[in-house]
């Protein structure tokens, strides 16, 4: 009895933190381009950095300034940047002692561009056309720092392993609940909208430099200043693929979980926990028919569908993840597993690595 009122819990609490996509502000009022700088932080990133570059320069807004840090790289990032016509490449050096890679890039490429509105993003999200004027519009309606958290779109089955991490890391920033609009706790680093002079007040990214999720930091630091942070869904208009390979899919999500999860609200904390050891509770229920033990087939393969479904459902709320939710158990134990090794990664061996470096905490 313990174990289906948690499942049927977990199971109702789940609809509620990803109740709906909310929708972008509407509104028409955009910066001239010439008030806008993008800035790229990008490491080994010749594949990719076209399709964002060429996005970029199909803008229905053209930003005035776009600036590719290249953070270290060891591929042709830096010649495929300088390749695109009114792009900017900058070199950022090694950083200094106490400054994570992605903060240093950010901070130097910040400091390479001029105009009042910068707008940072990962060199791996991809843009719909008017998706920089509607993210710009969105800024000018609700000020403070607005982010996007890109929808997830998949290329293989790997890929799908990635469901469960999107969904909890919505879920976690509480965007999604039922309720009006209202600012948030935290933002989506992949792509950040903010006026220069608040993030000259907020200590700039300098003052996040030591952090691994650097993200949920800047977001803190503009809720100390009295400034509002936001988070929008991507839906159709913001989009990236992410882990290509299962390491690092396995890799990436271990450097963000435990250190995202610690930030998180307690309510939204608790909430999203009760959803996963739900799917936890219902993995082992749905197998131990196959021992002999538990409820009966029909008992069973009904959870297992009803739990699909749901998975299935939450899933296209933040990605586009083809058939994964169907095998949710493996999902469930992929989850499970990097969230522990996370947790150990972050508060027992207080170090991660990222991107060919290792980050002390």
């Amino acid at each position: 009895m313990t174990t289906t009122l948690l499942v049927a819990l977990g199971w109702l609490v789940g609809w509620v933190l990803l109740w709906r996509a909310p929708p972008w502000p509407s509104g028409d009022r955009t910066p001239t381009g010439d008030d806008v700088a993008v800035v790229v932080p990008a490491r080994d990133e010749e594949d990719r950095l076209p399709l964002l570059l060429g996005d970029l320069a199909a803008q229905s807004v053209t930003p005035g300034q776009v600036v590719v840090v290249d953070d270290g790289s060891t591929d042709r990032t830096a010649a495929v940047a300088a390749a695109q016509p009114g792009v900017a490449v900058v070199a950022a050096p090694e950083p200094p002692a106490g400054w994570t890679g992605k903060t240093w890039a950010l901070d130097v490429g910040v400091d390479a561009t001029t105009a009042p509105v910068v707008v940072a993003v990962d060199a791996d999200v991809r843009l719909a056309p008017d998706a920089l004027g509607r993210v710009l519009a969105a800024h000018r309606q609700l000020g403070g720092l607005v982010s996007v958290q890109p929808r997830h779109d998949v290329g293989g089955p790997v890929e799908g392993l990635s469901l469960l991490f999107n969904v909890v890391g919505v879920m976690g920033l509480g965007i999604a609940v039922p309720g009006p609009r209202r600012p948030g706790w935290g933002v989506a680093g992949p792509l950040l909208v903010t006026a220069r002079e608040d993030l000259a007040r907020v200590g700039g990214f300098g003052a996040v430099r030591r952090e691994v999720v650097e993200d949920l930091a800047l977001a803190a630091a503009y809720r100390r200043s009295g400034r509002p942070v936001w988070c929008l869904l991507g839906g159709d208009q913001v989009r990236y693929r992410m882990y290509r390979r299962l390491r690092d899919l396995l890799v990436g999500w271990r450097k963000n979980m435990a250190a995202g999860a610690r930030r998180t609200p307690p309510l939204l904390g608790v909430g999203t926990a009760l959803w996963v050891a739900a799917l936890a509770a219902a993995a082992v229920e749905v197998a131990r028919p196959l021992v002999g033990s538990g409820p009966s087939p029909a008992v069973a393969v009904a959870l297992y569908v009803v739990v699909a479904v749901q998975v299935g459902v939450l899933g296209r709320r933040v990605g586009r993840f083809g058939p994964a939710a169907v095998l949710w158990p493996v999902l469930v134990a992929t989850f499970v597993a990097v969230f522990t090794w996370s947790a150990v990664s972050t508060f027992v061996l207080r170090r991660v690595r990222w991107s060919g470096r290792t980050i002390r905490l």
